[in-house]
């Protein structure tokens, strides 16, 4: 019985604590929108420099259509003296806001089509007690691909998107800030092996530019050899069906199948054995 009163008690001050922090981020909300209302959202703040880092979630090559698509969330991050505030007093270090009442950088993808629900938007922004803007724009990106087959099945594809401003003379700084963590979904043919940044310029203004590099999987390559070999295989077994007359046609298709495979093989195998003599050499 002595136990309940400390466990009443201890659920009182839980209560009361929570109802305090809820009142105080209530009160926090409606100052937000009182600073807001006072805001000049077409200027842009002076000497901004935006942070930008890219999370790519998903990429895969197309390659019927020689292109890569890419998903992605682009993080923004920039300062905006105007947005700050005293956490103390107002109670919250952090809020969130919609992103049409802030002044936003204009970066988008300068060399990939922007498609599916996910075309760069980003509806809210995370504003911090010290005047810091954070906004996440998602990205579904189509970019064309010089493919490069020398090392087919076991090739390694390049693709680069850029990201900037498509005006002259952005007010804005642009910068390429490291990415700590990461989410990569894999799936299909193709595996994810890097991606590097740079830093550029275009028109005067600032690009950031990441190369993603894929490689394709390996169990591909055994699925389409399986496939193949298969083929030749129902090939001969149609051939061993028909009369003897008709049959130089599918045994000759069954051994140019049968073919391909293993001078492919073999041109990959000297291939790699050429490279090794010439590390040597």
């Amino acid at each position: 019985m002595a136990r309940r009163p400390i466990l009443y008690t201890s659920l009182l001050f839980f209560v009361v604590g929570c109802g305090r922090a809820a009142g105080a981020c209530v009160n926090a909300s409606a100052q937000l929108e009182l600073m807001l209302a006072e805001y000049e959202r077409a200027e842009p703040p002076p000497a901004a420099r935006v942070r930008a880092a890219l999370d790519v979630q998903h990429a895969a090559v197309d390659d019927r259509a020689a292109s890569v698509r890419l998903l992605a969330a682009l993080h923004l991050n920039w300062e905006d003296k105007r947005l700050s505030w005293n956490a103390s007093a107002w109670g919250c270090r952090y809020s969130m806001t919609a992103s049409e009442k802030l002044w936003l950088p204009d970066v988008s993808a300068l060399n990939a089509v922007t498609g599916g629900a996910a075309g760069g938007v980003g509806l809210r922004a995370r504003l911090a007690s010290e005047g810091r803007v954070s906004w996440v724009l998602r990205f579904d990106l189509t970019a064309p691909l010089s493919l490069a087959l020398e090392a087919w099945p076991r090739d390694v594809q390049r693709a680069v998107f850029k990201f900037g401003s498509r005006h002259h003379a952005a007010p804005y700084n642009l910068t390429i800030e490291d990415l700590t963590h990461a989410t990569v979904f894999e799936s299909g043919t193709w595996e994810l092996l890097q991606v590097t940044s740079e830093e550029s310029a275009w028109r005067g203004g600032d690009v950031a530019q990441w190369t993603v590099t894929l490689r394709r999987r390996a169990a591909a390559h055994a699925l389409a050899a399986g496939g193949a070999l298969a083929a030749a295989v129902l090939l001969l077994l149609g051939a061993a069906l028909l009369p003897p007359a008709e049959r130089p046609a599918l045994c000759a298709l069954a051994a140019f199948t049968a073919a391909l495979c293993v001078n492919c093989q073999l041109i990959r195998r000297a291939r790699e054995v050429g490279v090794a003599v010439w590390c040597q050499v």
